[in-house]
């Protein structure tokens, strides 16, 4: 098994409330730190529906009027998926899937949106404040690996022009 990269604090934070099945304090710790990337980690929890003695009725992923969300792992959740034919196991299996490609899914919007803004079918005011900046500040990064490995290559370029000046000639017509 691949062991689990290192976390941002504030994930691990939210994670171990979620563990702890303290979702008020998540959303609270959403609201107060205004994260985003928090945000969409809460929103993988799924909603449910109670009926009036508790036991859960139905899970969805899409919010439902009245419904109440809770972690994947509540045991009322786990109770409810066992005794209808299903394994929680799969579940955290496929978010783990989804957790595990989120770096190459968000690249390949970061393309796309390139893409677009390259062909003028959108404009960088077209996006959320927050879009732009981030969007601006990963095109500062790459340009500063990119500046890296031009001036990397310009150098052993010219390391090895210098070295062939200095060589000495082989000919035949010497």
């Amino acid at each position: 098994m691949r062991p689990e990269p290192k976390r941002n604090p504030l994930i691990t934070v939210v994670h171990d409330l979620l563990a702890r099945h303290h979702v008020k304090e998540v959303k609270r710790f959403v609201c107060d730190n205004n994260c985003a990337f928090v945000h969409r980690l809460v929103n993988l929890m799924p909603y449910i529906v109670r009926d009036s003695s508790g036991k859960i009725t139905r899970a969805t992923v899409q919010a439902l009027h009245g419904a109440e969300m809770i972690p994947y792992n509540h045991p009322d959740l786990t109770t409810f998926l066992e005794k209808n034919g299903q394994d929680p196991r799969k579940i955290e299996e496929t978010l783990s899937e989804l957790r595990r490609t989120d770096g190459e899914m968000a690249r390949a919007v970061e393309d796309v949106v390139m893409a677009l803004l390259k062909k003028n079918v959108l404009k960088m005011t077209d996006l959320p404040k927050a879009v732009q900046d981030r969007m601006a500040a990963r095109v500062k990064l790459r340009m500063i690996i990119q500046e890296a490995f031009d001036q990397a290559s310009d150098n052993n370029s010219n390391d090895q022009f210098a070295a062939s000046a200095s060589a000495p000639h082989n000919s035949f017509n010497d």
